[in-house]
């Protein structure tokens, strides 16, 4: 897998109009040696609409439409364009991830801790006595064909006319709990990063939070809601810090299919309510209660999001009672016996705890007809 745009799954979803999911632990690809993780993995995949979109060059021909993914990148490329990284790299990769991820149906609580001084795949990111950056960040990519894109600031204002250039860069800044909605034909996502840290080195950019769109991205059909946490480096420097924090709260839903007018207008569709919908997705999750916050007794970091029902009778069922996800994680282990923030020395993931309302979330085996998948430690 080359490059994290190139690989579909050509999913369409009529009923629903989007599918999301996600994972709280890396991708192992090594098994013999020490953690290794997967450099091409997805573990936030949402799909919205259609899986192609006719923005394409060639008249007529379907362009596949990117899946939204969680990319943590060094090299301000989140794209996986192999053909772009430095040598000895051969292929596309994204840094690992140390997800905490809790889902209840449509309603997701992402949590990442990057760890600068992990090894990828194999390679270092740069140099054999150890990883140096001049650029850090975590990446959300979203589909550059969106049919519309909302933004919630969080003084309470919006701003509905947000318009993205398919053949011009540009970079939109945004506060922190800024909340990012899209829509893709009837599906629907609003994403809202509410924690992101900087690494604090001399001469470095202070971390920011943009909505992007770059060159290579365009010519991808992508755009990025970009979490900053080092940038604005001309020579690169090693990062000690093993827990580099990121959190969002991404929600999906769907908005129903376009009705048709009378029959002096048959064939033609009404579509606004769309917006209004998006509207709405994108105002419940700016005003959802959320939380983040060190616990330095413990040095366990705490992230809670909880979205109020709505007894409006008018939205689909799993808006009509409270969601409460909380995630916590510890902040100290890898240094408990590992040289690496996640492996067979530590804990499973470093996460303390997962709950949905209430409920710890218990990891369990995947299971394939009913038989447990047991790894092969031979």
């Amino acid at each position: 897998m080359d490059c994290v745009l190139t690989t579909f799954a050509r999913v369409t979803i009529p009923s629903r109009a989007y599918a999301i999911g996600s994972a709280s632990q890396d991708y192992i690809t090594n098994t013999h040696h020490k953690y290794f993780p997967c450099p091409q993995s997805k573990l936030v995949n949402i799909i919205l609409g259609h899986a192609d979109s006719d923005a394409s060059k060639k008249p007529g021909i379907l362009r596949p439409r990117p899946h939204i993914s969680v990319q943590p990148d060094w090299m301000d490329l989140p794209y996986g364009i192999h053909s772009k990284y430095p040598l000895p790299l051969d292929r596309a990769s994204h840094l690992a991830l140390h997800p905490g991820m809790v889902q209840h149906r449509n309603h997701l609580l992402a949590t990442v801790a990057l760890n600068g001084r992990d090894y990828l795949d194999g390679f270092n990111a740069s140099g054999a006595a150890g990883n140096l950056y001049s650029n850090l960040a975590t990446n959300v990519i979203l589909p550059l064909a969106c049919d519309e894109i909302i933004l919630c600031f969080p003084n309470g204002t919006t701003r509905q006319d947000v318009h993205i250039p398919a053949t011009t860069e540009m970079e939109i800044l945004l506060p922190v709990n800024t909340v990012v909605g899209v829509r893709v034909g009837r599906g629907l996502l609003a994403v809202r990063v509410f924690a992101f840290d900087s690494v604090n080195v001399a001469n470095a950019r202070d971390a920011y939070l943009a909505l992007k769109s770059d060159a290579l991205g365009l010519q991808l059909g992508a755009m990025r809601l970009v979490a900053y946490h080092l940038s604005g480096l001309h020579s690169p420097v090693p990062i000690n810090n093993s827990h580099i924090r990121w959190g969002a709260l991404m929600v999906a839903d769907s908005t129903p299919a376009c009705t048709a007018l009378t029959d002096a207008t048959r064939g033609t569709r009404s579509c606004g309510k769309r917006t209004a919908d998006l509207l709405y997705l994108a105002e419940r999750v700016a005003s959802a209660e959320v939380s983040s916050f060190v616990d330095e007794s413990s040095n366990t970091w705490h992230a809670r999001a909880v979205l109020r029902q709505d007894n409006s009778g008018s939205r689909q069922q799993s808006q009509r009672a409270d969601v409460n996800l909380l995630v916590v994680r510890d902040l100290g282990c890898s240094e408990k016996g590992a040289i690496r923030n996640q492996s067979i020395h530590t804990s499973w993931n470093c996460l303390v705890s997962r709950s949905v309302n209430g409920q710890e979330v218990v990891p369990v085996p995947l299971h394939v007809n009913g038989q447990p998948v047991v790894p092969d430690t031979t």
